[in-house]
């Protein structure tokens, strides 16, 4: 700390700009100098100027502070090369210089801070080699080298501390084979993406570094067979591998055997292996490695077959695989998930409604060969949250999204028969020559009022039906059953057409006993004729409790069929 004489002003209860040697701006209060002239600071143990925006070199005088112990220079300007003789400061357990704009090499002498416990210096522009002497680190060392120019090859000493925590050396230009792995027990992390690593990964790492949590060698160029020794590592928490050139056992296609040796790794939060060309079927075990499992990238490569899902799952990608089909209905378990890629697959069918189910869900992207309508709730209400592109036969959805209308399927039933009936010839079917609308088709609920037929004319219309139903029965060119009658469309209207050519759809009496059938066609005509001369239909709300308008006529016909004839056929 500094010496008691400047430290008697520093503290919490006096304004800042009130310390010894402190000068602020008489507007805006803010430090504008700092003046510890003529001070005693040999005793200053910490110094933390993180995120101040300082340029220059980095003092040589800091290596004459005897009892500093803490160093923290994150976050600013500082160029020129790390001092030497901060290796003279034996006490210094944390030393950081990350994002600033250093170059050159680690100096070797670093290896003499025997108590250095954190070590930073990632996303600057260091260069070289680490240095051997990095190996006299023997504290619970965290060391950080993220994001410079490191290169060649990572030398032996690393794996040569044996308390060492941490190590990141991401983002640089190393080459060679993996880490050297001796007993690492204290390890828990390592960071070795993004460089130019190559070769099979050591049989044993799973063995040697028993207490690995977060292991991360993505964007290299791994090869070989995943270790066996990974089913050791129980406590593993995220596993990254994506962007290597993994294979199988004996160089087979088929290398997803690995997700079985993750079956011990009850605690894996995170699996990824984009892009590595894995391949062959997915098969349900990866849905028994974990259930704290939160997020897994398994994007670019050729797998095909099944996938089963965590239901706490937060991110899912399976981008550019093989999956072929309809997406499985294990989507739905997967409540907690916020992003989901299945884009550039095979998957096909309707959107699955599940999606909409899925609250937690703020990216969805779909690029596949789906059909039908796109929902309107959940995820599919927003478009900055969804990508539906390469789906050329989706439609609806909501206004934003601008996909075509869809054809509702009374239309595409309606379209299929005239079809079919365009080809029948009888003085009493409408012959259909085209489709221009299918309003005509639906009149109102009230029709029946405005049938004010008499009865011969109601016996010449119940003729002239009779006769076109034993056309289409038997003198058609292909036999046509004209399945129902509707119930709430009388007689003297067209009919509702169905799909199929199957025929007309009809009361909801006669299609429980035959589904377009000739006697079906039998039934529905009598109840048809019922409807014409008692003027009553079938849903009528007396008809309940199972009282039809069959039997309601069957009741009353032999003694008072008069009661129950339309009124207006007895005047």
């Amino acid at each position: 700390m500094i010496h008691l004489e400047v430290t008697s002003s520093l503290t919490n209860s006096v304004n800042l700009c009130e310390w010894t040697g402190v000068t602020c701006g008489h507007r805006h209060q803010r430090v504008t100098k700092s003046d510890l002239g003529n001070q005693s600071i040999g005793d200053l143990s910490f110094i933390n100027i993180a995120d101040n925006g300082v340029q220059g070199e980095i003092p040589n005088e800091l290596g004459n502070l005897v009892r500093l112990e803490k160093l923290i220079l994150a976050n600013n300007s500082f160029s020129g090369t790390i001092p030497t003789n901060l290796s003279l400061r034996s006490k210094l357990m944390l030393f950081f210089a990350n994002r600033n704009i250093l170059a050159g090499e680690i100096p070797a002498e670093i290896g003499n801070l025997f108590k250095l416990e954190k070590l930073s210096f990632c996303v600057i522009k260091l260069t070289g080699q680490l240095p051997a002497s990095i190996q006299n680190l023997s504290s619970h060392l965290e060391a950080d080298s993220n994001r410079n120019n490191f290169g060649g090859k990572i030398p032996e000493s690393p794996g040569q501390l044996r308390s060492l925590f941490y190590l990141n050396v991401g983002g640089n230009q190393f080459s060679g084979m993996f880490l050297p792995v001796y007993n690492l027990s204290s390890l828990e992390m390592i960071y070795l993406h993004d460089n130019r690593l190559n070769g099979n990964l050591p049989p044993v790492i799973g063995a040697k570094l028993p207490n690995l949590r977060k292991i991360v060698i993505a964007l290299n160029n791994f090869t070989g067979p995943l270790p066996d020794s990974f089913s050791n590592a129980s406590n593993r928490e995220r596993l990254e591998l994506s962007y290597n050139q993994f294979r199988g056992k004996d160089g087979e296609a088929n290398n997803l055997y690995f997700i079985t040796l993750l079956t011990n790794c009850s605690r894996l939060e995170w699996l990824g292996f984009y892009d590595s060309q894995f391949g062959g079927v997915l098969l349900h075990p990866i849905a028994n490695v974990s259930t704290m499992m939160t997020k897994i990238i398994m994007g670019g490569n050729k797998i095909f077959g099944l996938s089963s899902s965590r239901s706490g799952l937060e991110c899912h990608i399976v981008y550019g695989n093989s999956f072929k089909g309809i997406v499985l209905v294990s989507l739905s378990s997967l409540k907690s998930i916020e992003e989901l890629d299945l884009s550039s697959n095979n998957l096909s069918g309707q959107l699955p409604r599940l999606l909409v189910n899925l609250s937690f869900l703020v990216l969805l992207n779909l690029y596949n060969h789906f059909d039908g309508e796109v929902p309107t709730k959940g995820v599919f209400n927003n478009k900055t949250r969804i990508s539906l592109a390469g789906n050329g036969k989706l439609c609806g959805g909501f206004d934003g999204l601008h996909s075509p209308s869809c054809h509702s399927k009374d239309q595409e039933n309606f379209v299929a028969e005239c079809e079919a009936l365009r080809n029948i010839h009888h003085k009493n079917l409408l012959k259909i020559i085209t489709v221009c609308s299918k309003k005509w088709l639906y009149l109102s609920d009230d029709f029946l009022e405005m049938c004010k037929f008499s009865l011969f004319q109601r016996l010449n219309i119940t003729i002239d039906v009779a006769s076109a139903i034993e056309y289409l029965h038997h003198r058609c060119r292909q036999p046509m059953v004209h399945a129902r009658f509707l119930s709430d469309i009388p007689l003297c209207t067209v009919p509702e057409i169905q799909s199929s050519s199957i025929g007309i759809k009809g009361t909801v009496d006669c299609s429980m006993v035959w589904e377009a059938s000739l006697p079906g066609d039998l039934c529905s005509f009598g109840v048809m004729l019922l409807e014409m001369f008692i003027r009553r239909r079938p849903t009528d709300n007396a008809f309940s409790e199972g009282l039809t308008l069959h039997e309601y006529a069957k009741i009353t016909m032999q003694e008072k069929v008069m009661e129950i004839i339309d009124s207006s056929l007895k005047s």
